[in-house]
């Protein structure tokens, strides 16, 4: 199993330099040492961690905890980049103006804290599913419905970031699906989650339609590198169903927190 593991490994970072990027730097990380001083390394099992979590607060206070998220980071000047656009970025763990998010991910020191928003690999108390479910509207691969789902979540309760909770994410070879499907539906699912949890007024608006341009550029910058326009072809579809009106518009979640 585990040279096939290899061998498949070797094949697909053959076949995509992001692949060969993640692969590279998962491999830079001396997992062997951490393994061999596993009962006081801070970075122990996951779900022995998350479990720990759970147990140090009240089920009424702490309903989700986050692990640490490890990936390839982006350099310096596309950080700030994506900071500038209000795009998603690294942070605190909040919803922006702009309807993206910011996360505290890829962040080894990063403390044990509250955040705002959630992700895909965040583990949840039972209870929380009595109350609250994933919006039907992310049918197949929904992009931010993690997200999305963390925010109504959030309600009940805190989400606590575990950072001793470390887990890795590696880049796909290949797409979900094809990129032009993928650049609708992130514009079209970014405006349902803007339009869900932020104030329907101009400054807010403006602050998705900044956003917006900002991704643009960054497909059109991509285009000109690979020739590959896809994308970008996607987003302007999204665009045009937004402003059609052809994208459903949901109705505004203004429950207050109970926390």
């Amino acid at each position: 199993y585990r040279a096939a593991s290899r061998s498949a490994l070797r094949w697909a970072a053959s076949r995509s330099p992001m692949v060969r990027r993640s692969v590279a730097w998962i491999t830079s990380i001396p997992v062997s040492s951490s393994r061999r001083r596993a009962s006081e390394s801070s970075r122990s099992d996951c779900i022995a961690e998350i479990l720990d979590a759970f147990a140090r607060y009240p089920a009424g206070e702490l309903i989700a905890v986050n692990p640490m998220i490890m990936e390839p980071r982006l350099g310096p000047l596309n950080r700030l980049v994506h900071k500038i656009l209000m795009l998603p970025h690294e942070g605190n763990g909040v919803l922006l103006p702009s309807g993206h998010t910011s996360a505290p991910f890829s962040l080894p020191n990063a403390p044990e804290m509250r955040i705002g928003i959630a992700s895909g690999c965040c583990a949840y108390r039972r209870t929380v599913f009595d109350v609250e479910r994933f919006d039907a509207f992310f049918a197949g691969y929904g992009y931010m419905e993690d997200r999305e789902f963390s925010l109504r979540a959030r309600r009940h309760g805190d989400i606590l970031l575990a950072p001793r909770a470390v887990t890795h994410h590696l880049q796909t070879p290949s797409a979900r699906i094809d990129r032009e499907r993928l650049g609708r539906m992130m514009v079209v699912n970014h405006w349902y989650v803007a339009q869900r949890h932020l104030p329907r007024d101009w400054p807010h608006r403006l602050c998705f339609a900044w956003s917006e341009l900002g991704s643009a550029v960054l497909y059109l910058i991509k285009g000109l590198r690979r020739g590959d326009w896809s994308a970008l072809r996607g987003w302007r579809k999204g665009i045009r169903d937004i402003r059609r009106g052809d994208a459903p518009k949901p109705a505004r979640d203004v429950a207050p927190r109970k926390h």
